[in-house]
């Protein structure tokens, strides 16, 4: 996309930069006319369109890369945190320590449900648990 606009830019100072420098002092022979000022204008008009084009270019650059690695950078940190969570569950359950020592996990993971569903849950519990 920068590239593009650098392009038609450099397309509309060639074509109308010496018509508009001419059109100034009131004759519009004067282009073809004195050859040297306007190709000395066309060139500086080209080289500031490359310098233009180059700083649009290098910002897009370091924008799009911003974006992947701070995208990157967050789905890494959420898939790290979720692995965490399912790592300190997996070990906690690994115990196979019924009673209190569940309860009061379940109670910090969730407060209001299991004070409010405390039999529910111990019931749940005991039948998943049944030796």
């Amino acid at each position: 996309m920068p590239q593009t606009i650098s392009i038609i830019l450099c397309i509309l100072f060639i074509l109308f930069l010496p018509n508009t420098l001419a059109a100034e002092d009131g004759d519009i022979n004067k282009a073809t006319e004195d050859g040297k000022d306007n190709v000395a204008l066309i060139f500086n008009s080209l080289i500031a369109t490359f310098v233009i084009s180059t700083i649009i270019s290098t910002g897009t650059c370091i924008l799009l890369w911003h974006t992947f690695f701070y995208t990157y950078a967050n789905f890494y940190r959420i898939m790290w945190s979720l692995e965490e969570k399912l790592r300190i569950a997996t070990r906690r359950l690994s115990d196979r320590k019924l009673g209190d020592n569940i309860m009061e996990q379940l109670k910090q993971m969730a407060p209001y449900d299991a004070a409010r569903n405390k039999h529910e849950i111990s019931t749940m519990l005991k039948s998943v648990y049944k030796k």
